[in-house]
């Protein structure tokens, strides 16, 4: 076989396998046997990907990271985590998936929905923090509601 043939073939091989890889990042086994895995890549959204986190602006960031912890703590699995913590996952996309991924295998659990409610909004608040709004949305921001 053609030397040039075969260094192609395999670069195709192993473009094929890094796509597969990247495709599949955002997708967990499931703790439980016969269960369909966790895709994080799909609705419902309790926390952002790593990339998503890393392209908000720094006051984003502290935002989300001052306001996540507290319920992070509420997942026995990362009752430990502290700011330190979060300070690592701002800045390694490791340690921030292993977070993320504790937060979806417990948010599989109906019975902690409110939590996990609670990790969503944090996310969709900080999203709105610099959201282009007309002023009667901001106005209706700060009205009581009736």
């Amino acid at each position: 076989m053609n030397p040039i043939k075969v260094v192609c073939a395999l670069i195709i091989v192993n473009l094929l396998a890094a796509s597969l890889a990247f495709a599949s990042k955002d997708i967990l086994p499931s703790q439980e046997p016969d269960s369909t895995p966790v895709d994080m890549s799909k609705p419902p959204f309790f926390m952002s990907s790593y990339d998503t986190f890393h392209d908000l602006q720094e006051s984003q960031k502290d935002f989300y990271l001052a306001n996540i912890l507290p319920l992070l703590k509420k997942i026995p699995a990362l009752r430990q985590k502290t700011q330190k913590d979060l300070d690592e996952a701002r800045d390694w996309y490791q340690s921030w998936d292993q977070i993320r991924k504790k937060v979806y295998e417990y948010c599989q659990d109906q019975t902690v929905q409110k939590t996990c409610d609670e990790i969503a909004d944090v996310r969709l608040k900080t999203f709105d923090l610099f959201a282009n709004q007309k002023y009667e949305n901001r106005l209706a921001d700060t009205q009581p509601v009736k």
